[in-house]
């Protein structure tokens, strides 16, 4: 595919050995776009699998669940910090689309094009300075996404899209809209069912959150020592994931029409 008719963007720093591969994909596939691997840089280290642990946990599970997507039927969306469209598929956003990367190619995917994925490639960024900081950019993602699934809503049609519109939703929609609302739900739901015939059911559940909630807590008093364990750590990260939702709603209602968000400082 002569170079001319494809436009790459990285908003972060591509590694030069990797872009080779990553130019041959674009040339060579027939799918239209290819969303690159996105790496962590912390010192000296690279985590080639996306995100390593402790501020990157979240993004981890994101960046594992492209291929597999992508094999199924397409990814479901491209990497802002890496990738590559056909000129002629681009597509023209509104000023104040907070996730531009992602609309764009779900837009191309809309017009029965494959998100094709290609792991040799990468980027390289730094994880933020702390979580203060990664809360910035999970609110700004949460309302981004919000924005996505109204704007991108012809999506919500299963018998147009199939195999699509399963992968959207269940990677996509869902994490944006239902869940952080039935994860809120759920412990005085547990609670008003203590009351029904299965206490002793209810009683083990219940406990079982409590636990859960116990260890988010104790894991964000860790990490606010400056210390951290991985074990706590992750259901501190679930539960922050999924509270930056209502953060992000809010910041969505209160900056329309702007697109440009609060960059979050780097480590």
């Amino acid at each position: 595919m002569p170079p001319s008719r494809w436009a790459a963007f990285a908003a972060e720093a591509a590694v030069p050995e990797q872009l080779v591969p990553y130019v041959r994909a674009v040339s060579d596939l027939e799918p239209l776009e290819c969303g690159g691997f996105l790496a962590w840089r912390n010192g000296p280290a690279l985590v080639l699998v996306g995100h390593d642990a402790g501020l990157k946990q979240g993004g981890a599970e994101q960046e594992r669940s492209r291929p597999e997507a992508a094999r199924l039927d397409s990814a479901v969306g491209a990497a802002g910090e890496l990738f590559a469209v056909r000129r002629e598929l681009w597509q023209t956003l509104r000023e104040d689309t907070l996730l531009d990367d992602f609309v764009c190619s779900m837009l191309i995917a809309s017009q029965g094009y494959k998100i094709a994925y290609c792991k040799e490639a990468y980027a390289l960024e730094t994880p933020s300075a702390d979580m203060g900081e990664e809360g910035k950019r999970k609110k700004r993602i949460a309302a981004g996404g919000l924005q996505s699934v109204w704007r991108l809503r012809k999506l919500l049609n299963p018998f147009r899209y199939g195999v699509l519109w399963f992968q959207y939703v269940s990677h996509r929609v869902l994490r944006w809209t239902l869940t952080p609302v039935v994860l809120v739900a759920l412990l005085p739901l547990n609670v008003a069912l203590l009351w029904s015939g299965h206490p002793t059911l209810y009683v083990v559940t219940l406990a079982l959150q409590c636990a859960f909630y116990l260890a988010a807590l104790a894991g964000r008093a860790l990490e606010r020592s400056g210390r951290r364990s991985r074990l706590l750590f992750i259901p501190y990260y679930f539960l922050f994931m999924n509270l930056n939702v209502f953060r992000g709603t809010a910041y969505l209602a209160t900056h329309r029409g702007r697109g440009a968000w609060e960059k979050a400082k780097r480590a």
